[in-house]
């Protein structure tokens, strides 16, 4: 914003978080699967550009899955709820953070370079513990 202020010109410089933006992208969706985003219910579909503190929901026939800009992959199977709690990836800044959480059902994390770099910054949370990641392919699976 500019303003004119007697003769002279201010200027006002808003600093937008690094965080700011997609996280990440869906490459591919199937089934009965949405994207909650605050009071907000949007179609799963690939291209849709995803955010921190979007939740993932899949129905019984539907499945997700995304890749985060870090590179870090995930796939989101049936009657899952996948939220994407925390990401930061700014590595020159070394401001690198990535959480999820599994409320129910299965998902696949391939590890990026959040994980590769920072594997103490990379957790996966249920409701009966946290999954600390050091780097790999694995599935979490939450029962009912």
């Amino acid at each position: 914003m500019v303003w004119r202020i007697g003769g002279a010109l201010a200027v006002l410089l808003v600093a937008v978080p690094a965080w700011a933006g997609p996280v990440g992208t869906i490459k591919n969706a199937s089934g009965d699967a949405s994207v909650l985003r605050g009071q907000q219910k949007l179609a799963a579909i690939p291209g849709l550009d995803l955010e921190q503190s979007d939740s993932i929901v899949t129905g019984a026939d539907g499945a997700v899955g995304l890749t985060l800009r870090d590179n870090t992959t995930l796939s989101v199977g049936p009657k899952t709820t996948m939220g994407l709690d925390e990401f930061d990836f700014e590595p020159a800044s070394d401001r690198m953070k990535l959480v999820t959480s599994v409320a129910r059902g299965t998902m696949m994390m391939t590890s990026g370079t959040i994980a590769k770099l920072a594997p103490e910054k990379v957790s996966v949370v249920t409701k009966s513990g946290t999954v600390g990641v050091r780097g790999t392919r694995f599935v979490v699976s939450v029962e009912e």
